[in-house]
């Protein structure tokens, strides 16, 4: 299961074409989460500290965590670092 974490208060408006860009690679939309909080800030080192939102994409399978990242990246002129996990264990009840 994709995970996309939204680092950066700035970068919140983009969960629409988020869900667009990864379900148009086959990921259904359920199976997909979009993380985020409103409080976070993502600002560089400089003297300025410039907003500098990024992506996370987080996911057990490597090929599948690169090709969502490339197409964020692309799509959205974002930068996004990829985490692969070693394991994701699914909640066994309904929701």
């Amino acid at each position: 299961m994709p995970n996309i974490v939204i680092v950066g208060r700035s970068s919140l408006g983009i969960c629409d074409e988020i869900s667009t860009i990864v379900t148009a690679l086959g990921v259904s939309a359920t199976d997909g989460v979009i993380t985020f909080s409103q409080d976070t800030v993502c600002i560089d080192m400089s003297s300025s500290h410039h907003d500098s939102p990024y992506l996370i994409v987080r996911d057990i399978d490597g090929e599948r965590a690169d090709k969502i990242a490339l197409a964020l990246n692309a799509g959205l002129d974002i930068d996004v670092e990829v985490e692969i996990l070693r394991n994701f264990y699914p909640r066994k009840g309904t929701s």
